[in-house]
């Protein structure tokens, strides 16, 4: 009688708990979110309001001109790992929004990685034995804030200034991505499970479901913050809407 009891009060109690679980993970990241957006526009402040912008893969420390701008260098041959270890006698080690990102260097990793990604690879910093798959961050930013260099090193990239765009409240500019990927987002509404720059979207049901499918889509939830800096929990499916992403 006492087990079956137990029994039930344990049914009861752990969908409650793991979905306590997760809405804190979600709330985390949302945090996450909006510490990024602010350290873009206090970047942007110090910048005649010129935006940061996502990097690339082959942007990396020494690229010239890249570090200008870009959010963080890349490891080479690595999809989805920030060079985190760049000199700090760099000139913007190891990328342009990290010191405008509060807390000592173990708070700002934690700040570009969402606990809702724990079953990928979260590497604290690249080593020469880590696969491709790996990665350190889970964010991209939209790569239409990218004025040149798209993404050719020979070209220093620039970003487009705070003041053009044109719907601050209804325009994306950092999202969640199915890693491995780099920090820079061009087609976020693709729902392809061969896609490229796939919304992830592991604050919804979908422990079970191939990311880019129909049913992924339909039941994914992604954290997504504005260029206004509101953060907003929004169904992969309502990231379809191009509209969401385009500028200015």
């Amino acid at each position: 009688m006492v087990i079956g009891i137990i029994a039930v009060l344990v049914g009861i109690l752990f969908p409650a708990v793991s979905a306590g679980r997760q809405q804190s993970r979600t709330l985390v990241c949302q945090s996450n979110l909006r510490n990024l957006s602010q350290a873009c526009q206090m970047f942007a402040i110090d910048h005649d309001g010129e935006l940061p912008i996502g990097t690339s893969r082959s942007e990396q420390a020494n690229t010239n001109g890249a570090m200008r701008i870009c959010v963080w260098a890349m490891v080479a041959g690595k999809n989805g790992v920030a060079d985190l270890a760049v000199p700090a006698n760099a000139k913007n080690p190891p990328g342009v929004i990290w010191k405008y990102i509060g807390g000592d260097d173990a708070v700002r990793r934690g700040t570009i990685w969402c606990p809702q990604d724990g079953s990928e690879a979260n590497v604290s910093a690249p080593a020469s034995d880590q696969p491709s798959v790996d990665r350190n961050f889970s964010y991209s930013w939209n790569d239409q804030v990218r004025t040149s260099g798209t993404p050719n090193p020979a070209v220093p990239p620039t970003g487009m200034k705070l003041n053009r765009i044109s719907n601050p409240t209804g325009k994306i500019y950092i999202l969640e991505e199915v890693g491995p990927n780099d920090a820079r987002s061009t087609t976020p509404w693709s729902n392809s499970a061969s896609g490229s720059d796939l919304v992830s979207g592991r604050h919804g049901k979908v422990s079970a479901l191939q990311p880019g499918s129909a049913g992924y889509t339909e039941a994914g939830k992604s954290n997504v913050v504005y260029f206004d800096g509101h953060v907003e929990l929004m169904p992969v499916s309502a990231m379809l809407n191009s509209g969401l992403f385009t500028l200015p």
